[in-house]
């Protein structure tokens, strides 16, 4: 207590009240020196502005200049105006170089200076290394234009076999090419110009506020500080009346709360170090003991993933309660997983069930079928787009997968495709059997249309439809979700369900085609026999109309020879 006597208290708090005066007066000092640099800078904001604006002014102006340039017919008119935009043009050049850096040293956030430095320097890229070529490029072109005869002259070849109307049309297209990417690059040039002006401006109002606010804190310092030392005279005078009374009495409620089995909130006293520190002691302890309720009751609503820090190192209350929360979280995991396991399982089971129903109930032609399991299959597994290619073996010479089924977006999707083996990516699952699983889809491979637009899927699988070695189809599906492994190995037994399903069907179809082109046969047979049957009764007739003939013959032949 000693050290802490009313002289001590006194004299450390006479010390601390100069030691802020002092504090305040330099701080004053660096106010004015910062207000010096806010003024400098702002200056410097200023100049940028008024620059930035003329040169908005300039891409502005430019595009109708360009387009005055682009449409004049008249060499004289195209030669003034030339002649006129050069000296705007070299103005142009110069604020761009004026304001394509700015000293960081101006700025308190490093990374607005940086950024605006790539901007000025993106700009001047644009309009020095990509703008100014296209607008000589549309000079010279246009002077070719206007002086075509001297220019198809120079060009001509006897050997050539392009035509003036068409070298002069060449020229036009080439001339509205070079237009339209300058005004491009005016474009881009003129929104980094408005971002850079928009940033700038937003800077340059954070300038003004604050040499606004440190202004008006400069002048109002003084009083504060003085205020701020009467009131700290009067605080230790208060101080030094309950130094030791107020929170030793505050000290023997609190822990008389606590042997009573509550937890109150910590206490809060102005007293020396040792008192402090036993009030400090006493509330990590009730902290402690609050940090623990609060993980125990946190697991008991299953939130295993509350923290909780041991109060040192034989903390044995808390060593239990993390052992009681780690048995607890490897007991939720297992259940967890558990239950994974078990509705992964079941719409495996659901899937296969739904497909061999479909099978089952199949009626009508291979490509109503084919239409009817990609579409439950997309639906079935939340994909966007799915297609289901089968194989035709009609032509032994061209062996092909065609695309009997396709589906998107609740729509049936009309497509004629045909993939032969090693063609693509289905040409190479089928070559060879596996499974081909991307999430890396090229931009150019597949576009997934909706209502609102045409988006590129985030993941493509592609299964075989396998019986045995044979492959006799091929599903796609496109989704704007990746597949996770349970789900492409249950479209992988969905898929053999399909394959044997399809191979029946394909066998039946075949035999139904057998037996009807054999009825056929039979019938064409028949008829053919009918028709021999009728031609030979014609040739019996034929032949007993001759015999009859022969004896009528014979017959003028003997009274002629009798009339002799």
């Amino acid at each position: 207590m000693k050290k802490y006597s009313i002289y001590n208290i006194l004299l450390f708090s006479f010390i601390i009240i100069a030691f802020v005066i002092f504090i305040s007066g330099v701080r004053e000092l660096l106010e004015l020196e910062q207000l010096k640099t806010l003024k400098a800078t702002t200056k410097v904001i200023t100049e940028k502005e008024a620059l930035l604006k003329e040169t908005l002014e300039f891409v502005e102006s430019e595009k109708l200049i360009l387009h005055g340039i682009i449409n004049t017919t008249s060499e004289k008119e195209f030669n003034l105006l030339v002649s006129n935009h050069d000296a705007t043009l070299n103005l142009a050049k110069n604020n761009l170089k004026n304001i394509s850096f700015i000293d960081k040293k101006y700025f308190d956030n490093i990374e607005d200076a940086t950024e605006i430095n790539i901007i000025f320097n993106e700009t001047k890229n644009e309009f020095f290394g990509k703008y100014l070529p296209n607008y000589s490029k549309i000079i010279e072109t246009k002077e070719q234009l206007l002086d075509f005869d001297s220019y198809f002259i120079e060009k001509f070849d006897e050997g050539s076999k392009i035509s003036k109307e068409d070298l002069h049309k060449k020229l036009k297209l080439n001339l509205s090419d070079i237009h339209k990417q300058a005004n491009h690059h005016l474009n881009n040039i003129q929104s980094k110009l408005v971002l850079v002006d928009t940033k700038i401006k937003l800077i340059s109002e954070k300038l003004n506020k604050e040499t606004n606010d440190k202004l008006s804190k400069s002048q109002n310092l003084a009083l504060v500080f003085i205020a701020g030392v009467i009131i700290a005279l009067f605080i230790v005078l208060s101080y030094l009346i309950r130094f030791l009374i107020k929170p030793i009495g505050q000290l023997q409620s609190h822990l008389n709360i606590i042997t009573e089995g509550e937890l109150p909130d910590p206490i809060k006293v102005e007293s020396g170090k040792e008192i402090n520190n036993i009030a400090e002691t006493v509330n990590n302890l009730v902290s402690g003991l609050k940090r623990g309720v609060k993980f125990s009751n946190e697991i008991g609503k299953g939130n295993f993933d509350a923290e909780y820090e041991l109060l040192g190192e034989n903390d044995e209350l808390g060593s239990s309660l993390l052992t009681l929360r780690q048995d607890l979280l490897l007991a939720q995991d297992e259940e967890k997983k558990r239950k994974e396991e078990d509705a992964q399982r079941n719409r495996t089971n659901e899937g296969l069930a739904m497909f061999n129903d479909i099978m089952k109930q199949q009626s009508g032609s291979l490509s109503e079928l084919a239409d009817r399991i990609i579409s439950s299959l997309v639906k079935f597994t939340n994909s966007n787009q799915g297609a289901l290619f089968l194989l035709n073996e009609d032509d032994k010479d061209d062996v092909y997968y065609e695309l009997l089924g396709a589906y998107a977006y609740n729509k049936k999707k009309y497509i004629s495709k045909h993939v032969k083996l090693g063609e693509g990516l289905v040409g190479a699952v089928a070559i060879e059997k596996y499974t081909m699983y991307m999430t890396d889809v090229p931009d150019e491979y597949i576009e997934i249309e909706s209502g609102v637009g045409s988006a590129n899927p985030r993941s493509i699988l592609i299964v075989p439809l396998k019986v045995e070695e044979d492959v006799l189809g091929i599903i796609e599906l496109a989704s704007f979700n990746k597949f996770e492994p349970y789900e492409i190995e249950m479209i992988e037994k969905i898929a053999d369900t399909i394959a044997s399903s399809l191979a029946n069907v394909k066998i039946n179809l075949q035999t139904k085609s057998l037996i009807e082109y054999s009825k056929e046969q039979e019938e064409l047979v028949q008829m053919l026999e009918k028709e021999i049957q009728q031609y030979n009764q014609q040739i019996k007739d034929l032949q007993k109309e001759n015999l009859q003939l022969q004896s009528e013959n014979k017959k003028l032949k003997q009274i002629t020879n009798l009339t002799d």
